[in-house]
């Protein structure tokens, strides 16, 4: 059984993040097709459509205090307390 050239990771391309530490090259195996490792992000992308935006924005949610939905809510309510103080 004779291992193949192009499945050997020594013969693999490697990945071409640079240390800011050292200055050297990092020295994993890129992905295939890529430029970087999977520790450098060769592997995913990020969302591409709208939908997979829209998943995106919804997982990051977490309270909605600043939403524009609750800043104009609060801009109106301070607004009727001002009137409601100079009757």
């Amino acid at each position: 059984m004779c291992p193949s050239s192009d499945l050997n990771p020594k013969n693999a391309p490697r990945c071409n993040a640079i240390a800011k530490s050292t200055g050297k090259q990092c020295q994993a195996p890129a992905i295939k097709g890529k430029t970087k490792c999977r520790l450098h992000g060769g592997k995913s992308t990020g969302a591409k459509t709208p939908e997979g935006l829209a998943k995106c924005q919804k997982a990051n949610w977490k309270h909605g205090h600043y939403s524009a939905e609750t800043k104009q809510f609060y801009g109106l309510v301070r607004k009727m307390l001002k009137e409601d103080r100079e009757f």
